[in-house]
């Protein structure tokens, strides 16, 4: 999947909790967007939605603390 296609679903995933981002490089955790437990159904909203799975050693705050590095680590993610 594109790099595109990764950062809308991320987007759309925050846009349908009513969450503003500001830019994609913000710090969504700083800036209290997300927290732990959204990040949970973050992950399975990309494996149950979107068919991605992340490897547990990519789960890291900080390999989901912006879009920038959410898209980056479902591009590094296993596809089905």
């Amino acid at each position: 999947m594109d790099e595109t296609r990764l950062r809308e679903i991320a987007r759309a995933f925050f846009n349908d909790r009513l969450k503003i981002i500001a830019s994609d490089d913000q710090d969504l955790f700083q800036a209290e967007v997300i927290d732990s437990l959204e990040l949970m159904e973050l992950l399975v909203h990309l494996d149950e939605q979107h068919g991605i799975s992340i490897d547990q050693n990519e789960m890291s705050a900080d390999n989901f603390r912006s879009i920038n590095a959410i898209v980056a680590t479902a591009a590094r993610g296993t596809y089905r």
